[in-house]
């Protein structure tokens, strides 16, 4: 005969109960059936198992030492079996992921592909408002931008949609301006100055307008810029004035200065329902949430104290403990779709 895994059982059973009709009524055999397979295996064995009486049945020191190691042998098998049952059902990644971002996390990209190698991950830089209709469009599978409040997006049938953080929007300066050494300043104290802009139209400079005339004025747009290594080399050399979140600083030549007025910008992740499943999106968002605390490590300090001194503006991040970024992994909220 060969060892089964059953026999461990019977060995096991009996040694817990140590009584054959109990034993046998737990494994669903007959008392007779217990005793012959024990009697098989023991022969099978050379060994006993253990000793039996009319009143009482006892382990023997090799019924011990096989009750010690069954006991490991099955709690083995039943990890395997866990486990394998767990991989069965785990879900299987889409084999593509077109992705528009209007703000870029590398190491979301690669985390993503390197957890999932199966999995085509591609990339197109592009506003958030192009993302969006390319979801539509069924191009994309994922955009991942900013929602400004005075020109919000539309959101559309069959897409679902994350908030990542309501980001704030300070007035950056050069850092020779009058004002860049205030901690914080109104919008029209900047009615003279000159401030660079993306094209007319587009939803940031439509968004600058609006703030600034609900300030009492109208920006001198004297640079119309798109692309943002000129922005960051004209804030640089003093050019101009730029509103932006105050982690999206030159490395040298600004300041971010405080503004009075709540002015935000939403940081969103919105996905096709159809083809990306929830799991995924859940997995996305922190992998994101992680990136984004990390880089403001590296280029947020006025960020960090903003938080620390005011955390409940920052739903999302009030599990990140700024004295020590990042204290815990960040939640991720229950997604949020539209209809």
């Amino acid at each position: 005969m060969d060892l089964e895994l059953r026999h461990m059982r019977y060995v096991l059973v009996l040694a817990e109960e140590l009584h054959f009709t109990r034993a046998a009524a737990r494994l669903g055999l007959a008392q007779s059936a217990l005793s012959a397979q024990l009697g098989r295996l023991e022969r099978h064995l050379e060994v006993q198992l253990f000793e039996r009486s009319p009143r009482s049945v006892t382990l023997t020191p090799a019924g011990e030492e096989l009750v010690a190691r069954a006991g490991r042998l099955l709690a083995d098998a039943d990890d395997i079996e866990r486990q394998l049952r767990t991989l069965s059902r785990q879900p299987t990644a889409p084999r593509g992921l077109r992705i528009v971002a209007e703000t870029i996390h590398p190491e979301v990209v690669n985390a993503l592909a390197q957890r999932h190698p199966g999995m085509a991950v591609t990339l197109r830089h592009d506003t958030a408002e192009d993302g969006m209709a390319a979801l539509a469009a069924n191009t994309a599978d994922v955009c991942h931008g900013w929602d400004l409040p005075s020109v919000p997006l539309r959101m559309r049938s069959g897409i679902a949609q994350a908030t990542l953080v309501d980001e704030p929007m300070w007035a950056v300066l050069p850092e020779d301006h009058p004002l860049a050494g205030e901690e914080q300043i109104s919008l029209a104290q900047l009615r003279t100055a000159a401030w660079v802009s993306p094209g007319p139209g587009t939803r940031r400079a439509r968004h600058l307008l609006s703030v600034c005339q609900a300030a009492g004025f109208t920006p001198d747009i004297r640079y119309v810029v798109d692309d943002q290594e000129m922005v960051r080399t004209l804030l640089a050399n003093g050019c101009c004035v730029d509103l932006a979140p105050p982690r999206h600083l030159p490395e040298q030549g600004c300041r971010a200065v405080r503004l009075v007025e709540d002015v935000r910008a939403r940081l969103f992740y919105a996905w096709r329902r159809d083809s990306v499943p929830g799991w995924l999106a859940r997995e996305i968002l922190e992998e994101s949430r992680d990136a984004f605390v990390a880089g403001l490590v590296r280029r947020g300090p006025l960020y960090a104290r903003l938080v620390e001194q005011e955390p409940a503006r920052f739903g999302p991040l009030l599990d990140i403990d700024p004295a020590g970024w990042p204290a815990a992994r960040i939640p991720v909220p229950a997604l949020v779709s539209t209809a």
